[in-house]
């Protein structure tokens, strides 16, 4: 997901609490940015969504918020993921990669279970060519199956990590650390690593029956994030 995504779920997320509501204009350009810690390019993609969504009416440049609690409702009652992860650089650019390996004592015990093949993916974040965030996934194959993903086109594999997971998903799991990057092996470097704290955030999805179907590791310098945890 990138920034301008989740600075338009956040509206969306005021607009249904009723802290922005219906038939009133959106705030300034200049409020958004400060409500939002957005840069105005953000907040700008962000409105172009809300419109090509139907959330927001431009017409004569008014920004008119629509009636749309109804629809916002079954789009808050979806699965997401449960601890945003709000980079303070717009992500231009993910470079996926990814492995196969079959199922072994460290799979077995992730799983609880006996997954058979599974895939380690890593997705790199950048910001104008610099690394800025890495997540590490574990995607057993009959998640791959079951999602219709194709592995070997690496967009695909980026819907499944940030997007298809979640609507497969029921539940989730976080853990967050705060640790130091140089005890870490990275493929790439990433910004931060050599002289900043690392956030590193734990993640376990499950499916309705209390099953774990994909785990991610989330790393990013304390100083590009900033977490905010949403609690239902």
């Amino acid at each position: 997901m990138y920034k301008y995504e989740r600075v338009a779920n956040n509206i969306m997320r005021d607009i249904k609490l009723q802290v922005l509501r219906p038939g009133h204009k959106l705030p300034t350009d200049e409020q958004l940015m400060i409500n939002y810690h957005a840069s105005r390019v953000t907040v700008r993609k962000a409105i172009d969504y809300l419109v090509d969504s139907g959330i927001v009416n431009n017409k004569r440049h008014q920004r008119l918020i629509t009636d749309t609690v109804s629809n916002l409702e079954d789009t808050f009652t979806q699965f997401r993921p449960l601890v945003p992860i709000i980079c303070t650089e717009e992500i231009t650019n993910v470079i996926t990669e990814s492995e196969v390996e079959q199922s072994n004592p460290f799979s077995q015990e992730l799983f609880h279970r006996n997954i058979g093949a599974y895939f380690k993916v890593d997705l790199w974040y950048q910001h104008n060519n610099t690394i800025i965030a890495n997540t590490r996934s574990i995607v057993p194959a009959e998640l791959v199956s079951s999602s219709s993903t194709d592995m070997y086109n690496k967009k695909d594999i980026q819907r499944l990590i940030e997007e298809k997971v979640y609507d497969i998903g029921y539940n989730s799991q976080i853990k967050v650390e705060v640790i130091n990057p140089q005890k870490v092996i990275f493929k790439h470097a990433i910004y931060g690593s050599s002289n900043s704290i690392f956030f590193k955030i734990i993640e376990c999805i499950y499916d309705s029956n209390e099953r774990v179907i994909l785990t991610n590791e989330h790393y990013l310098s304390t100083k590009l994030a900033k977490l905010i945890f949403y609690t239902s």
